[in-house]
C-alpha cells in the first residue's frame, strides 16, 4: 500500500490573471496554484492543513486580518500566466483558483470600533 502524501506548498510568485491590470501573489501546492487576494499593504501566513490550503492576510488596517480557507479540491478555472518570483516552478500559463471563487471559506477580524 503507498502512503497518501500531505499536500506540499511547492512554490510562490506572481501570476497575471487575464482582464486584471497588475500581477497577484500566488501560492502553488502540488501542480495547482492558488491566488489568495493579497493586496498592497498586506502581509501573508499560508499552511497546509488537511486537504486545505490555509491563509491569513493581516492589514492594511491595524489589526484587521482576513481568514480564508481553500479546498484543494476546488476547480482552477481563471486563466493566467506565470510572472515572477517563482524558483521551482517553469513559466508557463495555468489555471488558477481565486479568493473570489466559490467554495472559499472567508472571515474578518477587525478591532473593536
Amino acid at each position: 500500500m503507498t502512503p497518501v502524501q500531505k499536500p506540499q506548498i511547492e512554490d510562490t510568485g506572481k501570476v497575471w490573471i487575464r482582464g486584471r491590470t497588475r500581477p497577484s501573489f500566488a501560492v502553488r501546492v502540488d501542480e495547482k496554484f492558488f491566488v489568495p487576494g493579497m493586496e498592497e499593504g498586506q502581509t501573508i501566513e499560508y499552511w497546509t492543513e488537511g486537504n486545505c490550503l490555509c491563509v491569513v492576510l493581516s492589514g492594511p488596517a491595524p489589526g484587521t486580518r482576513t481568514a480564508r480557507r481553500f479546498g484543494l479540491d476546488l476547480p482552477a478555472v481563471a486563466p493566467a500566466a506565470l510572472f515572477s518570483g517563482f524558483e521551482k516552478t517553469r513559466h508557463r500559463d495555468v489555471t488558477a483558483v481565486l479568493w473570489s471563487d466559490p467554495g472559499v471559506e472567508e472571515s474578518v477580524m477587525a478591532p473593536p470600533a
